[in-house]
């Protein structure tokens, strides 16, 4: 790998009351050996979160701790964005772990190519069983260029669509003149923020080793429902639908599918919440204004098309 003047890669750490989980968090990124800066965004926590990041990074020279006001994971990203140094970037979630060997080989591709996104499979393990698996995503392998970056993005966008942040790899650069930041103060944040990202990246390549290890844990920040969350959840759908205004087609429809399945699961996710809770009639009819079912079943027929002539 040739010298650099700056990192080739910033790994960006939000960590809010993370004090269990960052140690072996940041022990893995740590074992990633060049080309990187490692930035932990303490979001307000109460333990000694930062503490323990700063310790743990005193070793490495050039990465450092953040501290900020509690604003949510979305604000921490855009705050670590900003204040990065690496010509890429990568978010990683403070309970979860990347695996040194294979990221070091994502490195060596971004030095040659250069990417502004570069996507790949990830492991999942299961809290409490110890099982781990990993997740395929049916990326397109070998192909560089117009056609690889074409075919890349609408496997990302129509195949498989799922808003894992972590499973990516972007090109800062990028991200910033197109203004590319995250929703702060909003749970689900990353579902509205990963499509502009794919969308803004004129060359995209899949790597064939997964460097990601996700642990399922039943306590993650979206797996209780709440009044608050079903409210984000339309929130980000208005913003899917006022995206899918501004770009042409195929990417229209995407965006537009994309609002109603968004609706669809506040729709289920209000129906578990107690029928007197404040709010939750005037969000009722919110909801069924925006509702389209005719749209939502023919966004989706749309998709599996789609996903079949990748």
């Amino acid at each position: 790998m040739r010298p650099v003047t700056r990192p080739l890669l910033s790994l960006v750490v939000p960590a809010f009351q993370a004090r269990s989980t960052l140690g072996d968090c940041l022990d893995s990124l740590l074992a990633v050996e060049e080309g990187t800066e490692i930035l932990v965004v303490d979001d307000g926590s109460e333990d000694d979160t930062a503490v323990l990041a700063e310790a743990r990074l005193a070793s490495r020279p050039g990465s450092r701790v953040l501290r900020t006001p509690n604003r949510g994971p979305g604000a921490a990203r855009n705050l670590g964005l900003r204040e990065a140094r690496g010509r890429h970037v990568l978010f990683v979630d403070s309970d979860d772990l990347v695996l040194p060997e294979a990221l070091q080989g994502a490195l060596r591709l971004l030095d040659r190519d250069g990417t502004d996104l570069l996507g790949a499979d990830y492991l999942q393990t299961f809290e409490g069983t110890g099982r781990t698996e990993r997740v395929c995503r049916g990326f397109p392998l070998g192909l560089n260029g117009p056609e690889g970056a074409e075919r890349m993005r609408r496997c990302l966008l129509f195949r498989h669509f799922k808003p894992l942040v972590w499973a990516h790899i972007f090109r800062r650069d990028r991200l910033l003149e197109e203004g590319v930041f995250f929703l702060e103060g909003r749970f689900f944040e990353d579902e509205e923020w990963m499509p502009r990202a794919i969308l803004a990246a004129r060359t995209l390549q899949a790597f064939p080793e997964p460097w990601y290890l996700y642990r399922r844990r039943g306590g993650s920040i979206s797996a209780a429902t709440s009044l608050r969350k079903v409210e984000d959840k339309v929130f980000v759908a208005r913003e899917m639908g006022r995206r899918g205004d501004g770009v042409t087609p195929p990417w229209k429809d995407f965006f537009r599918y994309a609002e109603q399945r968004i609706l669809k699961s506040a729709r289920r996710d209000l129906a578990t919440l107690p029928r007197e809770a404040e709010g939750r009639e005037v969000l009722e009819g919110e909801i069924a204004r925006a509702w389209n079912p005719g749209r939502y079943w023919w966004g989706k027929a749309v998709q599996a098309v789609r996903a079949r002539f990748i």
